[in-house]
């Protein structure tokens, strides 16, 4: 982990994001090359049909982590906060709102509003 940042990794580079810039293509995130391998990764493994926890586990052993981590679900279930600026996406208003925004609700969208159904 970057220790100046809380995010991504320690001596990241950011030649995509600076080759996105060129073309005038927004770099807020600031989504370093090795995170970007990440990302490309877990979207393909989604695609071809795995589940998050299935992504989850083959990003951690790559990494040589030990300890199992689990998702919250293998349903996507963005959270979305309500803020004095408007609805966002958690990752908007962490990076690029800098948790600035007067935070008034928090939801995580997709889950069924009376809890799960029961055969």
């Amino acid at each position: 982990m970057n220790p100046e940042t809380g995010w991504g990794f320690r001596g990241e580079t950011f030649r995509v994001a600076e080759g996105l810039a060129q073309y005038g293509r927004p770099t807020w995130f600031q989504l370093g090359d090795r995170d970007l391998a990440t990302h490309i990764h877990r979207s393909a493994m989604l695609a071809g049909g795995a589940t998050l926890s299935q992504v989850i586990e083959s990003i951690r052993t790559a990494h040589g982590v030990k300890t199992r981590i689990l998702p919250m679900s293998d349903q996507f279930v963005p959270t979305m906060l309500d803020t004095d600026e408007g609805r966002m996406h958690l990752q908007d208003y962490f990076v690029r709102g800098k948790c600035e925004p007067h935070l008034r609700g928090i939801e995580f969208s997709g889950l069924p509003k009376h809890g799960p159904r029961r055969a």
